[in-house]
């Protein structure tokens, strides 16, 4: 039986955010350039609404959080995000990250 067939041993998704983030910027390309956490943009992958963390000219790294509580961090390609306005957001609303 995995962690994620327990539902008394799922982990919180936020708290090892951080670290999945370090994990992700080591993979990208050197020019990877992150926004900074108080200017994170809101954005829409198709359906999907997240926040962008970081950028390269040809990807960029998102933020999702599903109303069920998965938590998803990883890269896009460019033409995929779309970068959108707090009054077109209808993702799930992300807890304030100190």
């Amino acid at each position: 039986m995995g962690i994620q067939d327990d539902p008394h041993l799922v982990p919180d998704p936020l708290l090892d955010a951080d670290a999945r983030l370090e994990a992700q910027m080591a993979r990208a390309p050197r020019m990877a350039k992150r926004y900074p956490k108080d200017q994170r943009p809101l954005v829409r992958i198709r359906d999907v609404y997240g926040r962008a963390i970081a950028y390269t000219p040809r990807q960029v790294l998102v933020e999702i959080l599903y109303r069920h509580g998965g938590y998803v961090l990883r890269w896009e390609p460019f033409e995929h995000v779309h970068y959108i306005a707090g009054r077109d957001w209808k993702g799930t609303t992300f807890p304030p990250r100190d």
